[in-house]
């Protein structure tokens, strides 16, 4: 099942592959792969933000980042104000001082 908001909805996904394949997965965490690949997906395309998508799959953002490091998906960084302020505090710090 996956919430959605306060909505709950389960869904039935007929897969077909062969029986070796399905053997390498215990059939407990067939349901949780699905989930996360799903979840890796939108996040791919831009459906979800960082936070919304390690909050699905109930990760924190240093673990979510470390499964995008793992799989080879690309981590998108949104700077707000805040950020480029900090930036710009800290390449004035840290500049050469000139001659």
């Amino acid at each position: 099942m996956i919430a959605v908001g306060l909505l709950t909805v389960k869904l039935e996904i007929e897969v077909d592959l062969p029986q070796e394949v399905l053997a390498q997965v215990p059939a407990r965490e067939l349901g949780k792969l699905c989930g996360t690949e799903i979840v890796l997906r939108l996040y791919s395309e831009d459906k979800l933000a960082p936070a919304e998508a390690a909050k699905l799959l109930r990760l924190s953002r240093i673990e979510f980042l470390d499964l995008l490091r793992e799989r080879g998906v690309g981590y998108r960084v949104e700077l707000d104000d805040e950020d480029f302020r900090q930036i710009r505090e800290l390449r004035q710090r840290y500049a050469p001082k000139a001659g």
